[in-house]
């Protein structure tokens, strides 16, 4: 799903059976934002990465959840 957002961001997200991950654009930023968390356990997480640069933990989720 990708959304504007009213302060001129784009949100992407990303809904599967076990958990949810959104991350937001903002225009003119060298870094986006990123919360997700896992229904089973309410475990969540956040940060800003670096556009650009590849973080693997956020590689692994979409592995992992990105194929429902």
């Amino acid at each position: 799903e990708i959304s504007p957002v009213p302060d001129g961001s784009i949100d992407v997200t990303w809904h599967t059976t076990e958990a949810r991950m959104l991350i937001n654009f903002k225009a003119d930023s060298d870094t986006a934002s990123f919360y997700g968390d896992y229904y089973s356990d309410n475990q969540s997480f956040k940060g800003k990465m670096e556009l650009g640069s590849t973080q693997s933990y956020f590689l692994a989720w979409l592995k992992v959840f990105g194929k429902e």
